[in-house]
């Protein structure tokens, strides 16, 4: 069975989605929706924070994309941030680089989009 762990918080326009655990097409619905309440409740920037992720499968990736388009045509920005090794290296490896923008820490993602 796989476990995920979502922990929203707001910062005004900024909201952070702070992920614990496997990202799977069993759980990839969870991040969903997630992310649609972030964005419907006023949330024009999104970091989502995955240091306590040690797998993302393409569904997770996919759910990502989809959301990003969504952002940016709002004038926002939605990126990643602390990936663990493994995470990052499937983020290269999977080329979304120039799509999805992603800093080491939090903190620096938070930063950015301020």
């Amino acid at each position: 069975m796989t476990n995920l762990s979502l922990q929203t918080r707001s910062l005004g326009e900024l909201s952070i989605l702070k992920l614990d655990g496997t990202v799977d097409a069993t759980v990839s619905g969870q991040m969903e929706k997630a992310l649609a309440d972030l964005l419907t409740g006023g949330a024009k920037n999104v970091v989502v924070e995955l240091s306590g992720v040690k797998f993302m499968s393409s569904a997770g990736w996919g759910v990502l994309l989809g959301r990003v388009q969504q952002v940016r045509t709002k004038g926002g920005s939605l990126v990643v941030a602390g990936m663990a090794p493994e995470v990052n290296h499937v983020y290269g490896l999977l080329g979304l680089k120039p799509i999805l923008k992603s800093y080491p820490t939090e903190g620096e993602a938070v930063a950015a989009l301020r």
